[in-house]
């Protein structure tokens, strides 16, 4: 994962490598909360949007596209899809 800086629309972009994040881990990453409690606690008192409507389910799947708006902040989703080649996995 990785951050982008988008200045022109002021959003930044979290590149995940998953098809999804949970909202909870997402705040972390963000560096908006050092723990999981005061991530859940952001989240809980109704401070975190997700596509412009506050959300209140810390395990609440983001996916690609998706904005996250906290402490006047916006994020958006990308997923990198990682090509099988790039990967260190190999065939059986």
């Amino acid at each position: 994962m990785e951050k982008l800086d988008n200045k022109e629309n002021t959003e930044t972009e979290i590149v995940i490598q998953t098809p999804f994040i949970k909202l909870d881990s997402f705040i972390k990453f963000c560096s908006e909360a050092v723990t999981g409690a005061e991530a859940k606690e952001f989240i809980l008192n109704g401070q975190v949007k997700v596509n412009d409507e506050v959300c209140k389910q810390r395990g609440k799947k983001l996916y690609n596209g998706d904005t996250v708006e906290i402490s006047n902040k916006i994020y958006k989703v990308i997923e990198e899809v990682a090509s099988f080649r790039d990967s260190n996995r190999k065939l059986p």
